[in-house]
């Protein structure tokens, strides 16, 4: 009993006390091969046990000053103090600061500065203490570093354009190369494989492409830093047509209004009439119009002409032939309609009784250059809110009142860009821009789509994305902002305009703000989603509509449905077909079964009677 009784004693005073076990104390690195004119990061880690801790420590650690150079030290738990001489560093932590607990407390971070084997050693220099002042019993590991010398190849492992073959054919020694493709290839893929594991590569990717030539470049950078340049010409086929088509034409002081076939247009004007403006734009975004602005009348005929050329080489020439009278011409029309409207040079389409437009405000302006001019001479304009724009959405009101007080009200809702934003024009290299708000803004009639390897680069830069449909004045129709994953197809299409249903295919927990115009008042909505097998589900009762845009995150589903009614959740067509279907089959099933089990019975009884009785 008495010999129990010393054994138990033994083992309370082992497990209580921590005399008895040693800490392991040893450094560890980044990496034991490290590449001349690199960095190692070289950590202190103490291992005695979680539930212990450590209130003071003293250590020296050696290294070859020759190979090796001291660049900063992190201190990973809580903070003690360092002193360095050539080849030491001299770590101490006192009792003072909070304990440290098992692992890592310190990181050396050290450049390598010639090639050849390097050991990093480290002693106590006092003893270390647990937090209950006992002292700590250790064993010392040390490290060896192999320094090796950066590799310089910088030949490419493999280049091509998916889908295409180059000329002349991949050799990796041929820096230069050219592809043509048909006019319909708005993009292409460019795929570059590393010709040795540590080299980087850059230029490659997706890359849109304009009509004619387009210069690709795919850098392969070796380790020493040194690097190659392989080039790729891509032509894009121009094989357009050329629309010198009009798409409207102004002319202030007439009634000329631009007729889709008609080159030539008459108007004859009073005398007092001694100058018109003349404004118009073509089809073709990429044509170019000569003769339009301010004109001067001479009293009789006067003769102008618009001249349209396309990229292709076509040309149209528009006449425009005003005579002006010797006498006053009396005007008898009243209107609160605006003939013309420039926002910033852009032409604002008026057609259909048009009366609120989207456009956009640079973000170093606080003010848009609104020019108009009325049907009638004798309204007046008011402009009111075109002042001190704020970033995000502002709301300018063009009043136009004739002096029979009819009055027509034009809207422009004008999105900011905010100051504090970069705006980009390519996806493919925001490497520039590390840390920082992206804002890219892409045309309705724009592919877009957003690639993983995009995507990928944007959260290795740790960028915020905001992606941007603009219509022709830059104004806002929709933004979506994005975060890591798959390839984005950010399509969206208006279906239905009641109830307003619009089609998507971005995925779930997408924040998307979306112009649904003045379909409804300012105010709260209900979003619904509907998916391919008929199911609404509410995704949102109190969307809240401010200046025509509302602002919801996506679900994943394929529609979108916008009201302020309720919806009874449709059953979905599979589940009514089943239910069609499914209903009638069990009725006969279960009257089956019921006809089975009569006859089974019937027959069982009609054996019994037909047993001879004993």
């Amino acid at each position: 009993m008495k010999k129990i009784k010393y054994i138990l004693f033994l083992f309370s005073i082992l497990f209580l006390c921590p005399l008895g076990s040693k800490a392991a104390t040893a450094l560890t690195a980044s990496t034991q091969a490290p590449v001349v004119g690199s960095s190692i990061y070289v950590q202190l880690n103490i291992d005695y046990g979680q539930d212990i801790l450590i209130s003071e420590a003293h250590y020296s650690i050696h290294y070859d000053a020759s190979y090796l150079k001291l660049e900063e030290i992190y201190w990973t738990q809580s903070q003690g103090s360092y002193t360095l001489e050539s080849g030491t560093i001299y770590i101490d932590k006192d009792h003072t600061t909070s304990p440290w607990e098992y692992g890592g407390q310190v990181v050396m971070k050290l450049s390598v500065l010639e090639v050849g084997r390097s050991k990093i050693d480290i002693k106590e220099t006092a003893p270390a203490l647990y937090s209950d002042g006992n002292p700590v019993s250790q064993t010392m590991s040390g490290i060896t570093i192999s320094a090796v010398t950066p590799r310089s190849d910088t030949a490419i492992g493999a280049l091509y354009v998916d889908g295409y073959a180059l000329f002349p054919t991949f050799s990796k020694t041929t820096y230069n190369y050219t592809l043509t493709v048909p006019s319909s290839v708005t993009e292409v893929e460019v795929k570059a494989e590393k010709g040795e594991e540590r080299q980087t590569i850059s230029g490659d990717g997706i890359r849109k492409l304009e009509y004619g030539d387009n210069r690709v470049q795919v850098m392969v950078t070796a380790e020493d830093g040194s690097a190659t340049t392989y080039e790729i010409m891509i032509t894009r086929t121009d094989n357009r047509t050329g629309d010198t088509s009009l798409k409207n034409l102004n002319v202030t002081n007439t009634d000329i209004t631009y007729k889709k076939g008609e080159d030539t247009y008459y108007a004859t004007v009073s005398r007092s009439i001694t100058n018109v403006l003349i404004v118009a734009q073509t089809e073709d975004l990429n044509a170019t119009v000569i003769g339009t602005g301010s004109k001067d009348l001479l009293l009789g005929q006067n003769y102008f002409e618009l001249r349209v050329t396309t990229t292709g080489g076509n040309e149209k020439t528009y006449k425009i032939i005003i005579t002006r009278s010797e006498t006053e011409i009396e005007q008898d029309k009243k209107s609160s309609k605006l003939h013309i409207l420039i926002v910033d040079n852009n032409t604002i389409d008026l057609g259909e009784n048009k009366v609120s437009f989207l456009v956009g405000v640079p973000k170093e302006k606080d003010k848009l250059e609104i020019k108009t001019t009325t049907e009638s001479k004798t309204a007046n304009v008011e402009i009111l809110g075109n002042e001190n724009l704020k970033t995000g959405f502002n709301v300018i009101e063009i009043r136009v009142v004739e002096t029979n007080e009819e009055e027509t009200k034009y809207t422009l809702i004008a999105y900011k860009t905010p100051s504090t934003v970069e705006i980009i024009n390519n996806l493919n290299n925001t490497s520039p821009y590390e840390n920082k708000t992206l804002h890219y803004n892409a045309y309705e009639s724009n592919n877009h789509v957003l690639t993983k390897e995009q995507l990928e680069t944007l959260l290795k830069n740790n960028n915020s994305l905001f992606y941007n449909v603009i219509n022709s004045y830059g104004g806002l129709l929709y933004q979506v902002q994005l975060n890591k994953g798959k390839d984005y197809q950010l399509t969206l299409k208006k279906t239905t305009t009641s109830p307003l249903t619009y089609e998507m295919t971005l995925p779930s927990d997408i924040d998307i703000t979306l112009y649904v115009g003045d379909t409804f008042a300012d105010g709260v909505i209900k979003v619904y989603t509907f998916n391919e097998l008929g199911d609404y589900k509410i995704l949102t009762e109190g969307a809240t509509i401010e200046n025509g845009y509302v602002h919801f995150k996506t679900n994943g589903d394929t529609s979108y449905v916008f009201t302020n009614a309720s919806f009874t959740p449709e059953e979905s067509v599979l589940k009514k077909w089943l239910e069609k279907i499914l209903t009638p089959f069990l009725v006969v099933l279960l009257i089956g079964a019921i006809l089975l089990v009569y006859y089974h019975f019937k027959k069982k009884k009609e054996i019994l009677n037909d047993e001879p009785l004993y």
